[in-house]
């Protein structure tokens, strides 16, 4: 006997070979801390959800003592999408650091910490950053010099992030440059993206770099 629960809270319930074994798209999903010595936090699990639905929402932020949970991605292909978020000023980093910034939920706070924040090093790897910024007439001379403030950023080890995200090999049917060029959410967007049956090679995709590097 097998049994599928509708949306509305309804059972329907069925015998297999009775009729045929019953196909309903249905799908379970599964939050879990990944963890396998302890427990963080319980798996939530969501049981007969059918295709189109939306996610299930976690419904809360985990929570682990000496821990701070956090996100982010960068939002265009430039060093300062990726090294202003530790700025002392408007870092989206800095609450996560338990300092001050021009954030909503802290901007009546804003300036507290700024002897701390000086004393750790952060004020002198916002001066490197803004001068980095500063250079737009040399792309070559601009990357240097945010690579420069990144060394600061990492020999005083102003923040320790504890997982990054990483690129890998991948077997996939989009069609090379098909899909949105950029970073952050923008490349998990479906807007323009070409499917193809056969799964890309390697000799298709440099042929296809090649062709975009040139514009064709």
């Amino acid at each position: 006997m097998l049994m599928f629960i509708a949306p509305n809270g309804d059972s329907v319930k069925f015998t297999e070979g009775a009729i045929g074994k019953p196909k309903v798209g249905v799908y379970k999903v599964t939050y879990t801390d990944g963890v396998v010595s302890e427990d963080v936090f319980e798996d939530k699990v969501s049981y007969n959800l059918r295709s189109g639905e939306a996610t299930p929402a976690f419904g809360a932020d985990p929570e682990r003592e000496g821990y701070e949970f956090t996100g982010w991605g960068p939002d265009y292909v430039d060093p300062k999408s990726f090294v202003e978020i530790y700025s002392p000023v408007d870092g989206y980093y800095m609450h996560s650091c338990g300092l001050t910034d021009k954030g909503a939920t802290q901007s009546d706070d804003f300036g507290a910490d700024d002897e701390l924040k000086t004393q750790l090093g952060f004020y002198e790897y916002e001066e490197l950053y803004r001068a980095a910024d500063a250079i737009t007439d040399d792309l070559d001379a601009r990357y240097k010099a945010f690579a420069k403030a990144d060394a600061y950023l990492l020999a005083h080890g102003l923040y320790i992030p504890t997982s990054m995200q990483t690129r890998s090999a991948r077997v996939s049917h989009i069609v090379p440059f098909s899909a949105p060029y950029s970073s952050g959410v923008s490349q998990y967007k479906y807007r323009g993206v070409q499917l193809q049956e056969d799964v890309v090679t390697t000799e298709q995709y440099q042929a296809a770099m090649a062709a975009w590097e040139k514009g064709e």
